[in-house]
């Protein structure tokens, strides 16, 4: 079972988890590789705790199979998926065939993620806990065991967590591009990417997933943030008045730009940054 408890409060029963979740850690280093499409450099071995891996045809990954997340050491996951799985010794796999940054997660690479990331696979034995969009980034008291066995007993665990609700958060847009006119302006434009039913071809776009469809643009030199455009589509314009401003009037053939999509329910989503010739 699994309880939470605003903290100081009593117990409340959030779920009953039926199966054993398929849990372990990585052996090997797995540096970051190509997003949106198979990965057929990398490998990386796991060794499990409990459950087991096996290998499935290319169509079954496609249609969801073989998913796992694998925990950075500052706390984000990347959302994988694997088509083989060899057993290489008692409880440890060799994974090839990979698809990275799964549901968004592309941020969360690392160059490399070291040795010893925690690995679980995202099947049916695992459940989203019962945090309402009034808790997000709220401390709670987790107490989680045995069923059987009353909350008091040494086999409960207890941890003290916040979670963000990073489910609602937006996907970084893609494919930016910067055109600059005849008049000095500069056109920006992107592609924007859906957190919902994105992967049909049948319709003309995929749904905006968003109340209202929004976003912000920061223009970069370095880390210092020069400027902040909305916009309330996938593409934006850069006055020359404001890049005077910006750069004291000094030419400049390249900009450095990030672009995020915003949610009223979670603010700013992942950003995607970009180095473009103007």
């Amino acid at each position: 079972t699994a309880s939470r408890v605003p903290v100081g409060a009593g117990l409340v029963l959030d779920r009953v988890l039926r199966d054993e979740a398929t849990l372990g850690r990585t052996l090997t280093p797995l540096m970051p590789g190509p997003a949106s499409r198979w990965d057929e450099a990398n490998r990386l071995s796991v060794v499990l705790s409990s459950g087991t891996l096996s290998s499935v045809e290319a169509a079954a990954v496609l249609s969801g199979a073989n998913r796992a997340a694998l925990e950075t050491p500052e706390g984000d996951w990347e959302v994988i998926q694997f088509r083989e799985a060899e057993l290489i010794a008692p409880g440890t796999y060799e994974l090839r065939g990979l698809l990275r940054g799964q549901a968004g997660t592309e941020a969360a690479m690392r160059s490399p993620l070291e040795a010893g990331a925690r690995f679980v696979l995202l099947d049916g034995s695992v459940t989203e806990l019962g945090v309402g969009e009034a808790e997000r980034g709220l401390e709670r008291l987790w107490v989680f065991g045995p069923a059987a066995l009353p909350y008091d007993d040494p086999a409960y665990t207890s941890v003290t967590r916040a979670f963000d609700g990073v489910g609602l958060r937006p996907l970084s847009p893609v494919h930016l591009k910067a055109r600059r006119d005849a008049t000095g302006a500069i056109h920006l434009s992107w592609i924007r990417r859906t957190r919902l039913g994105g992967d049909s071809w049948a319709g003309l776009d995929v749904p905006l997933g968003e109340e209202i469809e929004a976003y912000e643009v920061e223009i970069r030199e370095g880390d210092a943030v020069k400027r902040v455009i909305a916009a309330s589509s996938a593409q934006a314009i850069y006055a020359p008045a404001d890049q005077a401003a910006d750069f004291s009037g000094t030419d400049f053939s390249t900009l450095d730009i990030t672009v995020y999509q915003l949610s009223r329910a979670f603010g700013r989503g992942t950003g995607r940054s970009a180095t473009l010739h103007v």
